[in-house]
């Protein structure tokens, strides 16, 4: 098993991932694959082909801070996801603070999620209070051949989505004239 002696937290300051080329044969993964991630993290694609699915948080492990995935380039044959991946039957948040993505060039040639695969986005407590984490996606180029949803797959969003499609749609966003 070998899980014992892996790192449960990881504390520092944010995980940035850059693909530029090159082949992917499975995921991308922003966040870890079962430890806590106490930041936000950013994964890029300005080329290569990734074979599997895109995710802006890790497989099984909470990412505290911000989930970003930025496409300019670049081929995806899976899916993308703002979030994480989570475990079907698991239920639980492994996004606390939100996920952004923005798309400008490149293909996926599956969906494309704001939020999580299996898990839930944000917290309960934060919309109680009203200052929920939000879940962005920004497409102003590239192509998508599935479907673009603002939320997640299987998961629920605790706060509210922004879906932007087109270069002009962030101008007219009132969230984003006022934040």
């Amino acid at each position: 098993t070998g899980f014992e002696t892996c790192a449960r937290v990881v504390n520092g300051s944010n995980v940035s991932i850059e693909l530029n080329g090159g082949t992917v044969e499975g995921s991308i993964y922003g966040g870890g694959e079962f430890a806590q991630f106490e930041d936000s993290t950013h994964v890029t694609i300005t080329g290569g082909v990734v074979r599997g699915n895109v995710y802006g948080g890790g497989k099984e492990g909470l990412v505290t801070g911000k989930t970003n995935v930025t496409i300019k380039s670049g081929e995806i044959t899976g899916s993308v996801y703002g979030g994480a991946l989570g475990k079907i039957g698991v239920k639980g948040t492994l996004v606390n603070s939100g996920s952004t993505v923005n798309m400008s060039g490149g293909w996926i040639r599956g969906n494309l999620y704001g939020g999580s695969e299996v898990s839930d986005d944000g917290r309960q407590a934060e919309v109680d209070k009203n200052q929920s984490g939000l879940v962005f996606v920004n497409l102003t180029g590239g192509t998508v051949s599935g479907k673009v949803f603002g939320g997640g797959y299987k998961g629920r969003v605790y706060g509210s989505t922004h879906l932007h499609i087109g270069k002009e749609a962030l101008a007219k966003c009132n969230h984003y004239k006022t934040h």
